[in-house]
């Protein structure tokens, strides 16, 4: 008796887990799917020099924490200023509904251009 009633325990607590990770998992998508199509493949860029430099982001950090966790020297001053930048227009993007401008944009990609 007492182990269906654990393992009727166990089932829902794994249930609620799993739609717990598939609901956080769906939110990060929307989120990234919220940016601007040239701002998404800016942050993509930076993304895959971060992880060249071996620093690639883990999934369950966020784009500011990452940016700010990476030692003083892990990165070039130019590079860590144009992650920075890119990193910001992300967040005002995403989440204060602020997308770059076109001018905003260009300025971004010849930064991100430059990455060394």
């Amino acid at each position: 008796m007492i182990a269906l009633l654990l393992a009727a325990l166990s089932r829902d607590w794994l249930g609620a887990l799993l739609a717990r990770l598939r609901s956080r998992r769906r939110a990060r998508l929307e989120r990234q799917a919220a940016l601007p199509g040239p701002l998404a493949s800016l942050l993509a860029a930076v993304e895959r020099h971060w992880a060249r430099q071996g620093r690639a982001r883990p999934p369950a950090r966020g784009l500011q924490e990452h940016l700010g966790s990476l030692p003083a020297g892990a990165l070039s001053r130019s590079t860590r200023e144009a992650s920075a930048a890119v990193v910001a227009a992300c967040y005002r993007s995403a989440y204060g509904g602020a997308p770059p401008t076109p001018s905003e944009i260009i300025l971004l990609q010849r930064a991100v251009g430059h990455l060394d």
